[in-house]
Parts: structure tokens; C-alpha cells; sequence
């Protein structure tokens, strides 16, 4: 029996199958020009340093003002009048407390009277030097007697010098019994009462100056070390 031989194709299949490829091609095409556009998609765009997350360091801190004063008495004296208030604002060299001025003004006509007992006994003392002087010429005096009459002279120069600071000293005393502003700003607190005995050093009132103003803040050194020339730093008031 002999093998039966594979027929070879014929022109006509070949041409159905070229249809049928192009038919393929053709409904394809369709499709894909009835098939609709994608619409476009918006994009947002920001710039780079609203989008990173910076770190945040945070700390209590506190206003301290640039200048704080505690003012004090600087005589002995009792308490005449307090005319401010906490809170007040004041102006510099305004007066805030008296102090009774009665013994600083007895003190003061003392030293005034030493004053000129002490001019009086100077004068005395160079109209009898002079004299002195004109007798030697005439040797109707010694040389020791003269000598002591600069010595007395000298003396009453220096005892009215001395009487003279006293007299200050008194002007001083008198001045401290008015505590004025030594600047603008405002009263904290106020301890001085009427009544009340002040000595050296008692503590009258409180005054914080206008402006300057300070923060302060604590931070640990690992985060201060963080902290550069482009840090933003902000006070935030909790209360």
C-alpha cells in the first residue's frame, strides 16, 4: 500500500485567508479610532519647601525685661507717702515714695550752723595770723609764736573743710527722703507702707523699664546644637 501525498495549498485558500487577515486589520482600526481619547489628568505642582517637614523644637521660656529695679531707702526714715500704684506708669525722676524729712532738715540747719562756726573761727584765726605776721617784721613776736598762729590758721582751715562735707553729707540725707523713677516704666509691686520705719536697704517698690524687652528660653544641648542662623523661632502665649 502506498502513503497518500499531502495536497499543497490552492490559490483559492490562499486568497480566503488573505480576506480573512484583512478583515482582522480592518475591524481593529475601527475599534480603536471609535474608541474615546483619555481626557488629561491635572498635575499639582508646589514648590519644594512647602512640601518638607521641618522638625520642631519646643521649650518653655520667659520675657525678661533689660532693665528690673528694686528700689531701696537709703536713710533712716519713716514712710510719709506712697503716690503710686501697682501697675502704674511712671516717668522718669516722678516721685514714688516719701520719707518723713523732719530729722534730715534738723540735720541739715545743724551742719549749716557748724558751717559757719567754722567760717568765723577761720577768719578769726587769718586776722590774727596777719597780725601776727606785721608784729614779726617789728620782732615784737618770736618766730614760734608766729609759727603757731599758721598751725591754728591751718586747723580752722581744715576743721570748716570738714564741717563742709558734714554739710553735704546733711543736702545728701535730705535728698534721699524722695525716691524718684531712675527711668520710664512701671510699678511691679510696692512694699513701702505708711507708717512704716525704712533703714538702709529696705526694699520700697519694684520697677520694670519701658521696652527691651528679652526671651529666654532652656533648651537642652542636643537641640540647641539644631539650631542655626535659619531657624525660625516663635513665642507662642498659652496663657
Amino acid at each position: 500500500m502506498s502513503n497518500p501525498k499531502p495536497c499543497a495549498p490552492t490559490k483559492r485558500s490562499e486568497r480566503a485567508t488573505y480576506f480573512v487577515v484583512l478583515f482582522i486589520a480592518v475591524c481593529a482600526s475601527l475599534a480603536s479610532s471609535l474608541t474615546p481619547a483619555a481626557e488629561p489628568q491635572q498635575v499639582l505642582t508646589r514648590p519644594l519647601a512647602q512640601l518638607l517637614v521641618r522638625g520642631e523644637l519646643r521649650a518653655n521660656a520667659q520675657v525678661i525685661p533689660a532693665q528690673r529695679s528694686a528700689l531701696s531707702a537709703e536713710t533712716t526714715a519713716t514712710v510719709a507717702a506712697t503716690p503710686v500704684e501697682v501697675g502704674q506708669r511712671v516717668e522718669k525722676g516722678e516721685v514714688l515714695v516719701r520719707l518723713d524729712r523732719r530729722d534730715a532738715e534738723l540735720r541739715l540747719a545743724a551742719a549749716k550752723a557748724a558751717v559757719a562756726a567754722a567760717q568765723a573761727g577761720v577768719d578769726l584765726s587769718q586776722v590774727r595770723l596777719e597780725r601776727a605776721g606785721q608784729l614779726a617784721e617789728k620782732n615784737f613776736v618770736s618766730a614760734d609764736e608766729y609759727k603757731e598762729r599758721q598751725a591754728i590758721s591751718a586747723q580752722d582751715s581744715a576743721t570748716l573743710a570738714l564741717r563742709q562735707s558734714e554739710l553735704d553729707l546733711a543736702k545728701r540725707d535730705l535728698q534721699r527722703c524722695t525716691i524718684t523713677a531712675p527711668y520710664s516704666g512701671w510699678v511691679t509691686s510696692r512694699h513701702a507702707q505708711l507708717g512704716q520705719l525704712a533703714i538702709p536697704g529696705t526694699v520700697l517698690l519694684e520697677l520694670v523699664a519701658d521696652g527691651g524687652a528679652e526671651v529666654s528660653a532652656t533648651l537642652d544641648p542636643a537641640a540647641a546644637a539644631q539650631l542655626n542662623g535659619d531657624s525660625e523661632v516663635q513665642f507662642v502665649d498659652e496663657l
